[in-house]
């Protein structure tokens, strides 16, 4: 029952992302020009890739995404000299600067995605977040 769940899930959150993308609008045909022999059209994009079958962890921009939720639900546990694993997240203020810890944070993803991390104690991520969240570390 979940798998359908979670399918509908990630249907519905590819074509959200595919609204918000910023592509330039098709250019009219030129004036006299055949108007009804045009090449097929394909969607750019993410809303392309849920026609091919996407995955859950599609990509997503990290500092707009997965930054905010790391910083919300990790930085508790996970900054300064005593950082729970030995992973300082507090770090991490760009893109580059996750990617120069691209090991770890694959590691912290594959958590997420198993729901080992949040811990049971900690207040836990919605299925929304931990999706956003691993696609945001997995695109790195």
């Amino acid at each position: 029952m979940a798998s359908w769940k979670n399918s509908l899930f990630l249907v519905a959150s590819v074509v959200w992302f595919a609204g918000c993308t910023a592509e330039k609008p098709a250019e009219p045909a030129a004036p006299g020009g055949d108007k009804t022999a045009s090449a097929p059209q394909t969607i750019p994009g993410p809303a392309n890739a849920a026609v091919k079958g996407a995955k859950k962890t599609e990509a997503v921009d990290f500092v707009a995404v997965g930054l905010p939720i790391l910083t919300k639900s990790c930085l508790g546990c996970h900054s300064g000299a005593g950082a729970k694993g030995g992973l300082d997240l507090s770090t991490i203020k760009t893109k580059e600067d996750a990617t120069a810890m691209k090991e770890k944070l694959e590691k912290a993803a594959s958590l997420v995605e198993s729901r080992r991390m949040p811990p049971r104690q900690a207040p836990q991520l919605s299925a929304e977040e931990r999706d956003h969240l691993v696609a945001a570390l997995r695109g790195l």
